[in-house]
């Protein structure tokens, strides 16, 4: 192999290194897509010589986590509940000091004719995230078991890939019903609250944000730091999620 090419060979060396070095893939729930959006605008605001180029993908937190485990090229997880990243660490993908919670949300029903009790969804078409893979959905469904209400409407249920499914199925007259976050309460147009469901009926949805082992280095990690700050607190709670 001769000088020239061993050079060249050198140069892309260095230049996938200091790309992979400058660059911040994140992984997140599709609740949490405008807040990441200003979070990485804030991010390059207050560091605007650090260069970072943020790639991020958003969907449903079980569906991201089994993008992982098949060997998709992540960072830093932002994830709607505490399961999918404990499955993670199970698997050494994540250390449990790499793991922060720093906010939680709520669910609510909306929905365009009122109820006068939760019992009265029976026969009624009804939107929910699909349990197991989206967090909103784990919640819903064990809001409903534990009024009883499950398995009486599990017939007139249409399950969905992500939370943003259930909003814009609602919000589009496609189902008569829907559970979503309390966060996106703000951005309803054409559907109404409905019922705010009891939050000793459901377990509180606590978002769990880690960085992976592999790809942990001081980029990430001064990111991941920025996330659990005063300037990103503000951000989640004009968001419309609370502090934990």
């Amino acid at each position: 192999m001769n000088k020239i090419v061993l050079i060249f060979l050198f140069f892309i060396s260095t230049l996938s290194h200091s790309k992979s070095q400058n660059q911040i893939i994140i992984s997140s729930a599709i609740s949490l897509k405008e807040v990441v959006d200003e979070l990485v605008i804030e991010y390059k605001r207050e560091n605007p010589n650090d260069n970072i180029e943020f790639l991020t993908n958003f969907g449903a937190s079980g569906s991201l986590r089994m993008q992982i485990e098949n060997g998709a090229p992540v960072d830093i997880v932002m994830f709607a509940d505490t399961k999918n990243v404990n499955k993670l660490k199970e698997q050494d993908i994540i250390a449990s000091d790499d793991i922060i919670q720093v906010i939680y949300n709520s669910i609510t029903l909306i929905g365009y004719k009122p109820l006068n009790n939760i019992g009265e969804l029976n026969g009624k078409l009804i939107a929910l995230g699909q349990p197991e893979l989206v967090p909103l959905g784990d919640y819903s469904k064990e809001y409903l078991e534990n009024v009883g209400l499950f398995e009486d409407i599990k017939t007139n249920i249409i399950f969905t890939k992500d939370a943003k499914a259930v909003f814009n199925y609602v919000e589009q007259g496609e189902v008569d019903y829907g559970i979503i976050y309390g966060n996106e309460i703000k951005n309803l147009k054409n559907s109404k609250i409905i019922l705010e469901l009891d939050n000793d009926k459901y377990t509180k949805p606590k978002y769990s944000f880690a960085i992976l082992k592999e790809n942990k280095n001081l980029t990430n990690e001064k990111f991941f730091k920025f996330l659990q700050s005063n300037q990103a607190k503000i951000i989640y709670t004009k968001n419309g999620f609370k502090i934990l």
